[in-house]
């Protein structure tokens, strides 16, 4: 089984986890995963999915993650479908403090760090738990441009054992 890709950027519009998604989807085959919403807005690996069908998904414990405004009534999320059937997984970091731990065996997080100007405390909540999680699993850290970035995770894809463990300990 090919390890799981999850790449996490600070910022949840920032589209450099998608293009990273995208040169590794090209270079090394793997398959990107689309995530679901209730609006239109479908840029960037979405689909849109009725409010019934989210509910459904959820009473059949069918979701990886999802995450509710429950005000403006937006859904988003990613299914258990997708994260059976992809490779890579491209999330926010308070989607990714959504998933359960339990499922995140055989993967590495490749978080894209990027200055955030309105810090607020449940940003600041959610940054701690996903270093808290990050202590469990591989990860690597960049904040680097996306050249580099493209370099260092190819040569981890190419790496042996030992070797991506080195990588591993010079990226985190």
């Amino acid at each position: 089984m090919m390890q799981k890709f999850f790449i996490v950027t600070s910022d949840p519009n920032n589209n450099d986890k998608y293009k990273l998604a995208e040169f590794l989807a090209e270079k090394y085959d793997m398959d990107i995963a689309y995530s679901f919403t209730s609006t239109d807005n479908l840029e960037n690996y979405k689909v849109q999915y009725k409010i019934d069908e989210i509910i459904l998904s959820y009473r059949n414990n069918a979701l990886l993650c999802c995450l509710s405004d429950t005000i403006n009534n937006i859904h988003n999320g990613i299914t258990m479908d997708e994260f059976y059937n992809k490779d890579i997984f491209c999330l926010s970091i308070k989607e990714f403090t959504n998933i359960s731990e339990s499922l995140l065996c055989n993967s590495i997080v490749i978080w894209i760090d990027q200055p955030k100007n309105d810090i607020d405390y449940e940003y600041v909540k959610d940054c701690k738990n996903f270093i808290d999680i990050l202590e469990n699993i591989p990860y690597m850290y960049f904040n680097e441009n996306l050249s580099e970035i493209y370099d260092i995770v190819s040569a981890y894809i190419e790496a042996d054992d030992s070797k991506k463990l080195e990588i591993i300990e010079l990226n985190s």
